[in-house]
Order: C-alpha cells, then sequence, then structure tokens
C-alpha cells in the first residue's frame, strides 16, 4: 500500500494505539491525519477504545467498509493494552 498523495483515492487507515495509558484513534487518509482523539484514560481502554473508534470514524465521515486497513501499534507497553487494541482491530474488520 502506498501512501505517496493524499487525494481522495488515497488509502484510508484507522490507526489505534493502545499501547500506554494515552489511547489513540485517528484516521488517515495517505499522509493527511483527518481526525485524531487521544485520552489520558489509564486501566479504561477495554471500555473506552470502541467508543473512540466510533467517534473517529463518524468526524471523518467515513464508514467501517471505506478503510483500506486498520493499524495497531506493536509496543513496546502494556500487554493487557495491546491485547484490547488487536481484539479492536480484529473485532471492526469482521
Amino acid at each position: 500500500m502506498s501512501l505517496r498523495n493524499s487525494g481522495e483515492n488515497s488509502p484510508k487507515v484507522l490507526a489505534l494505539e493502545t499501547s500506554t495509558a494515552l489511547l489513540g484513534a485517528a484516521v488517515v487518509r495517505g499522509r493527511e491525519v483527518l481526525v485524531e482523539i487521544i485520552l489520558n484514560t489509564p486501566n479504561q481502554g477495554s471500555s473506552v477504545l470502541l467508543p473512540m473508534c466510533v467517534e473517529a470514524l463518524e468526524r471523518a465521515e467515513i464508514s467501517l467498509n471505506d478503510l483500506s486497513c486498520i493499524a495497531v501499534s506493536k509496543g513496546p507497553g502494556s500487554f493487557t493494552g495491546l491485547r484490547i487494541g488487536v481484539a479492536t482491530a480484529q473485532g471492526l474488520a469482521v
């Protein structure tokens, strides 16, 4: 997947960060960040991440079907946090 241009036809990615107390969900098109949400919510990732993803997609006016992929940080960080990120990505990708 090439991210060279940032036009309407560029890949759209939902990016998740869950390896630390800071949770992040962003929607990116090519090299352009359309929406970024960051929350400092220690030990609340499992209840906050999915609503963050929904909000980010709504604010970017993009549906799950419009995404080219979902990216999750691989750490280093909390094993539980990483599991939450990967499980959320897997659930959304189905």
